[in-house]
């Protein structure tokens, strides 16, 4: 008869809960990190839907769509020139979270960074399409509530946030 060594119970309880809780921990860390830099950039935001711009050229007067693909247009370039602002905090958040030791009050700024200057271009979105429709006649700002209400565009909000 082959003798088992003796593990006391509580130990082997212990013992076997361990590579366990290592493990969610893990996970855990690894979908957070994934989070924080996964989606979470400063990436300009997606042109106006094809359908979108079709509407604006089919609706609207020749002069307010004008206006408008002008006002898109210089949105996108200020974004495409912030995106490589973008990337820069993002390296900089990278690289605090792979110091050692490392500093939860410099990456906090470096978050708060990133969400100022997303801020910064959304208010300076919003600054331009307010400057073009207010160029747009009367008949053209109906035109274009009466294709942002049926849902035929809502500017630059992404398509999977909720409105």
């Amino acid at each position: 008869m082959a003798l088992e060594p003796e593990i006391p119970a509580g130990r082997w309880q212990r013992s076997s809960w361990l590579p366990i809780v290592l493990l969610v921990s893990l996970g855990a860390n690894l979908f957070l990190a994934g989070w924080l830099l996964g989606g979470r950039s400063l990436r300009p935001p997606p042109p106006p839907p094809d359908h979108f711009n079709d509407q604006i050229h089919e609706r609207l007067s020749s002069d307010g769509a004008k206006v408008m693909q002008t006002a898109f247009d210089a949105i996108r370039r200020r974004f495409e020139t912030h995106a490589r602002e973008g990337r820069a905090l993002r390296d900089r958040q990278m690289s605090l979270l792979q110091a050692e030791p490392f500093d939860a009050d410099a990456y906090v700024r470096a978050l708060q960074d990133s969400r100022v200057a997303r801020e910064r271009d959304r208010v300076l979105a919003d600054q331009e399409i307010a400057r073009a429709i207010a160029l747009l006649s009367p008949d053209d700002r109906h035109q274009l509530a009466a294709i942002r209400q049926h849902g035929h565009g809502a500017f630059f909000d992404r398509p999977d946030r909720p409105r």
